[in-house]
Parts: C-alpha cells; sequence; structure tokens
C-alpha cells in the first residue's frame, strides 16, 4: 500500500478508523488534520495550507 501523505502539511497519514458511511478516515501525525477523502480543488487546499501555517484566514 502506497503512504498517504497530508495534503496541509506532507507528513505521512495513518489509517484511523471508518466514517458513518463506511470511508476510511485518515489522520495526519504531523498536524493532526482528519480526512475522508481525497481533495480535488487546489486553491483549498492551498488556503488550508495557509490558514495551518499563519494561523489566520486568507482570502485569495
Amino acid at each position: 500500500m502506497k503512504t498517504k501523505i497530508c495534503p496541509i502539511c506532507g507528513s505521512k497519514m495513518k489509517r484511523n478508523g471508518f466514517n458513518s458511511s463506511g470511508r476510511q478516515r485518515w489522520r495526519c501525525k504531523g498536524c493532526n488534520k482528519s480526512e475522508t477523502h481525497k481533495r480535488d480543488n487546489a486553491t483549498e487546499r492551498f488556503e488550508e495550507f495557509l490558514k495551518h501555517h499563519f494561523k489566520q484566514p486568507f482570502v485569495l
């Protein structure tokens, strides 16, 4: 299995159970973010990255 990488901080993610619809849940080892699916929107990922690293909202 290929290692999943966090879209926010770039750390490795680990399996973290399943959500109510049965999809695999993942948790980042670095920033502790949880997700159940792959993000498709690059702008959204960039905004999350900025919020995570600068602790304030950015509007593009």
